[in-house]
């Protein structure tokens, strides 16, 4: 049996031959992927580990020290991580008014002024009645009075402050 080889140069025939129909592909390739690449919403995920040691002061000749394993002394450094203190720092070196918007897109871009307006005359009216005391006036038992949460505040939470607390929501395991 007597085989042809097939050089490069047959190759470059048939791609010149259909060069309409590679010249399409490699279009239509490029435009999808430069929309996919434009329209995706970009999502970052990061991960840290903190390594939280003892400041144990060795012996200048040793290299090794032993230090025991304490759970007790690993959650109490968990809780000073996690303390409002470090946690509204952190907040504040982040910027919050800056990277909001990159967390939580679209809460108030896309609300109307109309809607603002309601809301805002919505909360009015409650404080009016809250301050007055409506409610006890038209309510026969005072079971039907919503009693207020301690702690809870009905003043809305700032953009740092929203922050913290889903900060302080995430939960964070500790290893040994």
């Amino acid at each position: 049996m007597d085989e042809k080889e097939i050089h490069l140069r047959d190759y470059l025939r048939i791609i010149n031959k259909r060069k309409g129909t590679v010249f399409t592909f490699f279009i239509i390739t490029l435009v999808t992927v430069i929309i996919a690449t434009f329209t995706a919403t970009p999502m970052y995920q990061a991960d840290c580990r903190v390594m939280i040691e003892r400041n144990t002061a060795g012996s200048l000749t040793s290299n090794y020290t032993y230090t025991p394993y304490d759970p007790a002394f690993i959650e109490t450094q968990n809780q000073l991580i996690m303390s409002s203190a470090v946690v509204e720092k952190a907040v504040k070196d982040m910027g919050p008014e800056k990277i909001y918007d990159s967390f939580f897109p679209g809460d108030e871009k896309t609300r109307s002024y109309l809607s603002l307006l309601s809301e805002w005359l919505k909360n009015q009216y409650t404080a009016f009645r809250e301050m007055v005391g409506i409610e006890k006036l038209f309510s026969g038992s005072s079971d039907t009075i919503k009693k207020k949460i301690p702690g809870e505040s009905s003043v809305p939470l700032t953009k740092a402050q929203q922050l913290e607390k889903i900060i302080k929501k995430k939960h964070f395991s500790v290893s040994g």
